[in-house]
């Protein structure tokens, strides 16, 4: 719904705005049931941001994405650099189609190893782009456009079979290979047929499923639990493990860990890079490590970078550790060497 209202300051606009939040964000009660509204509120000036209806229309209505984009109920003035931003997204959409068929993505991969020893324990692969234009396209902008456009599912299958394909070449080369970990959301787990999918791609690349591991976080699965669990439990008899990342992030992370029985918890480097700072974070990242233990769960802590934050982790017994201090995310090649050495 749209209104268009002729004022004569923009801090006339800025009043009304707030007005109308609270109003529509008041609680209705219907029969026995109570609702509350949100809305996005966009804001275009005349003649600063258009010199006819049209124009100030469409400004408004991209400052209104703008709104919902930071978090809904909110207004936004226009500015010209949502311009900018528009341009882009629209045209990432765009080379997302194509960049598939012209093979623009490849992986990394990232280690993961034992805190004490630093052998390698696993790794995560990571997808990345490589944009004709743009060069490197950071995985926040293009991985909620591939949302967004259901493209996730293609990539999703893409990175699968290519993982699948590294370790076999990593086997042909005489290496030992470790489990892989793959990022999967809900979208791909409500694939039809994904667990066949799955299991045919293993087959084909004569893969092991015990060196497949899926992490899921705690946000995509909420809207589709049941599902996510029943997929969860068909591929968990095949011998494929399951991590719940970004652990801490979610909404309700101790029921997910009761009903969804994680092979592995990943502690989200938030809570990592604050772990030295005595304060509640510090307090939150020992309770998850007594938590996991107590659980028999197998405990990553995600983006470890300095000394202090090794020896806080070392002192708590978390297992295993991923970040900077170990291996920047790297190119197969260099994990081959990895690999070879065992030991980083």
């Amino acid at each position: 719904m749209r209104f268009v209202f002729y004022l004569l300051h923009i801090h006339e606009c800025q009043k009304l705005a707030a007005a109308l939040l609270q109003e529509i964000e008041k609680e209705i009660t219907i029969d026995d049931f109570s609702l509350c509204v949100t809305a996005s509120i966009g804001i275009s000036i005349y003649p600063h941001d258009g010199e006819d209806a049209k124009m100030l229309l469409t400004n408004a209505n991209l400052a209104m994405r703008r709104a919902k984009e930071v978090g809904r109920s909110d207004w936004q003035l226009y500015s010209p650099l949502m311009d900018s931003e528009t341009y882009k997204s629209y045209h990432l959409e765009k080379g997302l189609r194509n960049a598939l068929l012209q093979d623009e993505f490849f992986i990394e991969y990232q280690p993961k190893v034992h805190t004490n020893s630093r052998e390698i324990d696993s790794i995560e692969a990571l997808i990345r782009w490589n944009h004709p234009e743009w060069g490197r396209v950071s995985p926040e902008d293009f991985i909620p456009l591939a949302e967004e456009t259901h493209l996730i599912i293609e990539l999703g299958d893409w990175v699968i079979q290519h993982v699948c394909k590294q370790l076999q070449q990593w086997k042909n080369q005489g290496l030992q290979i470790v489990p892989v970990s793959i990022n999967v959301s809900s979208k791909h787990l409500l694939k039809r047929r994904f667990v066949e999918h799955v299991q045919q791609t293993l087959a084909h690349y004569n893969i092991d499923p015990s060196f497949i591991e899926f992490e899921v976080t705690e946000s995509s699965i909420i809207q589709y639990e049941e599902h996510v669990k029943k997929v969860m439990d068909e591929l968990k008899k095949i011998g494929v493990t399951f991590a719940l990342d970004d652990f801490g992030t979610g909404f309700s992370s101790l029921s997910h860990l009761k009903d969804f029985e994680f092979n592995t918890l990943k502690i989200d480097k938030t809570f990592i890079q604050h772990a030295t700072d005595k304060g509640k974070q510090q307090a939150i990242t020992k309770s998850i490590l007594y938590l996991a233990h107590a659980l028999n769960m197998k405990v990553i802590a995600e983006g470890v970078e300095t000394k202090e934050q090794l020896a806080f982790l070392q002192k708590h017994e978390c297992t295993f550790i991923q970040g900077y201090i170990v291996s920047q995310p790297a190119a197969p090649q260099k994990i081959a060497e990895y690999l070879k050495r065992r030991f980083l």
